[in-house]
C-alpha cells in the first residue's frame, strides 16, 4: 500500500488546506474541475461544501492539461482521460482499503463530470461510492450509466440547466461531449433515462435535478459560469455529501 501521506500526490493535488485525521476519518469527497479548471474553480464550491457542513476529507482531481491551449483537447482526449483517471482509481482505492465503511463521494463539473463516471468505472468491484454527483454535464444524453451505478450504493444525481444552452448545447454540438458525441448534453436537458439506465432497479438509484428560477436567490441564474458559486453549492449540492457522525464515531448517511 502507499503511504497515506503520499495521497495527495497520488491524485495529482489534494484540496487546500490539507484534509485534518478527523476529516479524513469522516470520509472522502472528490472533485473534478471543468475543463478550464484548476485549483480557482473550485475554490468556491469547496469552500460552500465545508460552510454547508461537509465534515469529510475533500481531494481535488486536476486531470485537466493547463494550458490556454489545451482546454479543447482537455474535452476531446477520451483515451487519454481514461488513462489519467488511473490515478485518482488508484487513491480512492488507496483511501478504502485504509479507511474501511466510509463514505466516499465524488462531484464533477461540466467535462471534469465524464471524468468523475470514467473514475467510477474505473474502481475495482470491492470499493463502493456513496454518491456521485454531476454538475451541468458535459456528455451525452443515452450515456451508459451502469457501469457506474454498480459502484455506488447512494445516489447518482444529475444536477442540469436548460439555460445552458451555449456551452452545453452549441458548445457540445461543434466540439463534441466527453464520450465524442455532436449533441446536447446530459447538463442541458438531463438523461434519457430509458436509454442510459435500461434496468428499472438501478434507475432508482438516479435523481435528476433541474435547475429553477428559485435558485436564483442562490446566484444561480442557470449558466455555465454558475454550477461554481459559492451560495449554490452550499445550498443545494452539499446536502448531498453531509454525513453525520453518530455516538459512536462512525459516520451515516
Amino acid at each position: 500500500m502507499l503511504n497515506m501521506a503520499l495521497l495527495p500526490m497520488a491524485i495529482n493535488g489534494c484540496a487546500t488546506p490539507k484534509p485534518t485525521p478527523e476529516q479524513m476519518q469522516a470520509g472522502a469527497v472528490w472533485m473534478f474541475p471543468g475543463i478550464f479548471g484548476g485549483d480557482w474553480s473550485l475554490a468556491e464550491a469547496r469552500r460552500g461544501f465545508r460552510d454547508g457542513d461537509v465534515e469529510q476529507a475533500i481531494y481535488s482531481f486536476y486531470w485537466e492539461r493547463l494550458t490556454v491551449v489545451d482546454f479543447l483537447p482537455n474535452l476531446m482526449d477520451e483515451p487519454g482521460n481514461r488513462e489519467r483517471v488511473g490515478r485518482c482509481a488508484e487513491a480512492i482505492t488507496e483511501y478504502a482499503q485504509n479507511y474501511p465503511d466510509r463514505p466516499i463521494s465524488l462531484v464533477g463539473y461540466s467535462g471534469g463530470v465524464g471524468v468523475a463516471i470514467m473514475a467510477a468505472e474505473a474502481l475495482l468491484a470491492e470499493v463502493q461510492l456513496h454518491n456521485v454527483l454531476l454538475v451541468h454535464r458535459a456528455i451525452s444524453l443515452d450515456y451508459d450509466l451502469t457501469p457506474a451505478l454498480q459502484r455506488i450504493d447512494g445516489k447518482l444525481v444529475n444536477f442540469y440547466s436548460s439555460l445552458d444552452w451555449l456551452m452545453l448545447g452549441v458548445g457540445t454540438s461543434i466540439f463534441g461531449t466527453a464520450d465524442r458525441r455532436h449533441t446536447d448534453t446530459a447538463g442541458k436537458v438531463g438523461f434519457e433515462l430509458d436509454k442510459a439506465v435500461p434496468e428499472l432497479p438501478d434507475r432508482e438509484k438516479v435523481e435528476q435535478v433541474p435547475w429553477q428560477f428559485a435558485l436564483f436567490k442562490n446566484w444561480h441564474f442557470g449558466n455555465h459560469l454558475n454550477m461554481i458559486v459559492y451560495d449554490w453549492n452550499k445550498n443545494v449540492v452539499a446536502p448531498y455529501l453531509k454525513i453525520s457522525m453518530a455516538s459512536t464515531g462512525e459516520p451515516r448517511p
